[in-house]
């Protein structure tokens, strides 16, 4: 995260004609990081659209324990079908 004096001055660096590159350089901070400031002067570092959110687990708690059956009894069908 940037302190108040850090954005102030990313701001005024841009403002000259600083590239992103040069003024992450100069701040010590990764170029998505100025990036994502200058887009937008409330972003939060790890917040960003570049991270990912977490997936929500799609799957309901009844069809799990069938999964659970389905793949025990994989195995065996497979043993079955063998030995036919």
């Amino acid at each position: 995260m940037l302190s108040w004096e850090e954005f102030v001055e990313l701001r005024n660096l841009h403002e000259r004609g600083w590239s992103i590159s040069a003024i992450a350089r100069h701040l010590g901070k990764d170029r998505k990081t100025v990036r994502r400031y200058l887009a937008d002067p409330d972003a939060r570092e790890g917040c960003g659209p570049d991270v990912a959110p977490a997936r929500p687990n799609m799957m309901a708690p009844g069809a799990r324990k069938h999964l659970r059956t389905a793949r025990a009894l994989t195995p065996s069908m497979r043993q079955r079908e063998k030995s036919d």
